[in-house]
Protein backbone atom coordinates (compact mmCIF):
# COMPACT_ATOMS: atom_id res chain seq x y z
CA UNK A 1 0.00 0.00 0.00
CA UNK A 2 2.70 2.19 0.47
CA UNK A 3 3.82 1.78 -3.38
CA UNK A 4 0.74 2.77 -4.09
CA UNK A 5 0.26 5.92 -1.98
CA UNK A 6 4.22 7.01 -3.21
CA UNK A 7 2.71 6.58 -6.51
CA UNK A 8 0.01 8.94 -5.89
CA UNK A 9 2.25 11.24 -4.04
CA UNK A 10 4.38 11.85 -7.17
CA UNK A 11 1.24 11.90 -9.89
CA UNK A 12 2.62 15.08 -11.10
CA UNK A 13 6.47 14.94 -11.10
CA UNK A 14 8.13 14.58 -14.13
CA UNK A 15 11.95 15.56 -13.81
CA UNK A 16 12.62 12.64 -11.62
CA UNK A 17 12.84 8.49 -12.30
CA UNK A 18 11.08 5.41 -11.72
CA UNK A 19 12.76 1.73 -11.80
CA UNK A 20 11.17 -1.19 -13.51
CA UNK A 21 9.85 -2.60 -10.49
CA UNK A 22 7.92 0.23 -9.12
CA UNK A 23 6.72 0.99 -12.80
CA UNK A 24 5.35 -2.43 -13.74
CA UNK A 25 4.05 -2.54 -10.11
CA UNK A 26 1.76 0.84 -10.33
CA UNK A 27 1.19 -0.10 -13.86
CA UNK A 28 -0.58 -3.14 -12.99
CA UNK A 29 -2.66 -1.60 -9.73
CA UNK A 30 -3.46 1.18 -11.82
CA UNK A 31 -5.48 -1.33 -14.93
CA UNK A 32 -6.85 -3.16 -11.83
CA UNK A 33 -8.37 -0.14 -10.02
CA UNK A 34 -9.32 1.80 -13.27
CA UNK A 35 -11.03 -1.69 -14.55
CA UNK A 36 -12.92 -2.39 -11.26
CA UNK A 37 -14.03 1.40 -11.44
CA UNK A 38 -15.20 0.82 -14.94
CA UNK A 39 -16.69 -2.19 -13.91
CA UNK A 40 -18.77 -0.93 -10.97
CA UNK A 41 -20.11 2.19 -13.59
CA UNK A 42 -21.33 -0.09 -15.66
CA UNK A 43 -23.19 -2.73 -13.92
CA UNK A 44 -24.34 -0.95 -10.31
CA UNK A 45 -24.45 2.59 -10.58
CA UNK A 46 -26.83 4.30 -12.73
CA UNK A 47 -29.31 1.68 -14.43
CA UNK A 48 -31.82 4.51 -15.24
CA UNK A 49 -30.38 6.12 -18.32
CA UNK A 50 -31.28 9.42 -18.40
CA UNK A 51 -31.08 10.52 -22.36
CA UNK A 52 -30.43 15.00 -21.65
CA UNK A 53 -27.24 14.31 -19.85
CA UNK A 54 -25.30 10.87 -18.92
CA UNK A 55 -23.73 11.06 -15.63
CA UNK A 56 -22.16 7.76 -15.78
CA UNK A 57 -20.21 8.82 -19.20
CA UNK A 58 -18.61 11.79 -17.42
CA UNK A 59 -17.49 9.79 -14.50
CA UNK A 60 -16.15 7.61 -16.99
CA UNK A 61 -14.22 10.56 -18.49
CA UNK A 62 -12.74 12.15 -15.10
CA UNK A 63 -11.45 9.17 -14.35
CA UNK A 64 -9.95 8.12 -17.46
CA UNK A 65 -8.18 11.71 -17.31
CA UNK A 66 -7.11 11.17 -13.99
CA UNK A 67 -5.45 7.47 -14.74
CA UNK A 68 -4.23 8.85 -18.07
CA UNK A 69 -2.20 11.40 -16.02
CA UNK A 70 -0.76 9.08 -13.90
CA UNK A 71 0.27 7.13 -16.13
CA UNK A 72 1.75 9.21 -18.73
CA UNK A 73 4.14 10.72 -15.65
CA UNK A 74 5.07 7.17 -14.40
CA UNK A 75 6.33 6.43 -18.23
CA UNK A 76 8.20 9.68 -18.10
CA UNK A 77 9.81 9.05 -15.19
CA UNK A 78 10.34 5.21 -15.97
CA UNK A 79 12.09 6.76 -19.41
CA UNK A 80 14.19 9.01 -17.67
CA UNK A 81 15.46 6.00 -15.87
CA UNK A 82 16.88 4.98 -18.80
CA UNK A 83 18.38 8.45 -19.80
CA UNK A 84 16.02 9.34 -22.32
CA UNK A 85 13.53 12.25 -22.71
CA UNK A 86 9.80 11.41 -22.48
CA UNK A 87 9.23 12.77 -25.73
CA UNK A 88 10.32 8.66 -26.40
CA UNK A 89 6.61 8.32 -25.88
CA UNK A 90 5.64 9.33 -28.97
CA UNK A 91 7.19 6.64 -30.99
CA UNK A 92 4.35 4.43 -30.10
CA UNK A 93 2.35 6.09 -32.93
CA UNK A 94 4.47 4.11 -35.41
CA UNK A 95 2.15 1.58 -36.64
CA UNK A 96 3.49 -2.02 -35.76
CA UNK A 97 7.06 -1.60 -34.75
CA UNK A 98 6.10 1.88 -32.90
CA UNK A 99 4.30 -0.21 -29.69
CA UNK A 100 6.76 -2.70 -29.87
CA UNK A 101 9.98 -0.55 -29.44
CA UNK A 102 8.33 1.40 -26.77
CA UNK A 103 7.87 -1.64 -25.27
CA UNK A 104 11.28 -2.69 -24.85
CA UNK A 105 12.35 1.03 -24.03
CA UNK A 106 10.16 0.45 -21.21
CA UNK A 107 11.49 -2.49 -19.88
CA UNK A 108 15.32 -1.61 -20.43
CA UNK A 109 17.62 -1.20 -17.35
CA UNK A 110 18.18 1.66 -15.99
CA UNK A 111 20.91 3.89 -15.64
CA UNK A 112 23.58 5.09 -12.94
CA UNK A 113 24.50 7.86 -14.77
CA UNK A 114 20.86 9.65 -15.75
CA UNK A 115 20.75 13.63 -15.83
CA UNK A 116 17.56 13.12 -14.16
CA UNK A 117 18.27 11.31 -10.88
CA UNK A 118 17.64 13.73 -7.62
CA UNK A 119 19.45 11.57 -4.97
Amino acid sequence: MKLYSEFWRHMFVWRDVEDRKVYWITFAINALIAGIIYGFLNVHVFEIEDHIENPQQFLRFIIACLFAVAEFSSTARRLHDSNRSNWWIFISIIPIIGPIWFFFLLIAPGKEASRWRTK
